[in-house]
């Protein structure tokens, strides 16, 4: 579900959806991408915050998954 200012919950299917739509053609953009890079700041707000985050190696090895989630639309 949407909150106040138009985000949606991490991990539902609402922001994975949102998350494939922001990726079709286009490059992930710096805020999103450093979710998901080890040593970032955001990274470790996702930890305290939920206790858990979805991190990749480096940016490479996370932009061929996203093109592989898009490919078979998961």
């Amino acid at each position: 579900m949407d909150d106040e200012r138009g985000h949606t919950a991490p991990g539902t299917n609402q922001e994975h959806a949102a998350i494939l739509a922001r990726l079709r053609g286009q490059p992930l953009d710096a805020a999103h991408a450093a979710k998901h890079l080890p040593g970032t700041t955001a990274v470790q707000r996702l930890l305290r915050r939920d206790g858990a985050a979805h991190v990749f190696t480096d940016r490479g090895t996370m932009e061929v998954i996203a093109r592989e989630m898009l490919d078979r639309r998961e």
